[in-house]
């Protein structure tokens, strides 16, 4: 999981222990995760709130929100200026 833990806080990089669980019936398999963990989202809940807070209400630029919320120091040069995550 990635993202802040508090707002304003520094973003960091979780790694989280899930528990699975297997039908006895029908054989499905389902996934338990916290709360906090959105279905295919890199980012947590609060951390997707909080970027589009302050690109939307702070109207700050897709580069500054991502220096606050995104883990990772290093950018590749085709999206130094942007964050294609945040406007998805």
């Amino acid at each position: 999981m990635r993202g802040p833990l508090d707002a304003g806080a520094s973003p960091v990089l979780v790694e989280l222990r899930v528990r699975r669980y297997r039908c006895r019936a029908c054989g499905v398999s389902q996934t338990v995760v916290p709360a906090e963990v959105l279905a295919r989202k890199l980012y947590s809940l609060a951390a997707i709130a909080w970027a589009l807070a302050l690109w939307g209400l702070e109207s700050l630029p897709a580069a500054a929100v991502r220096r606050r919320v995104s883990p990772w120091d290093v950018v590749g040069p085709g999206s130094a200026g942007r964050w294609d995550a945040l406007c998805r």
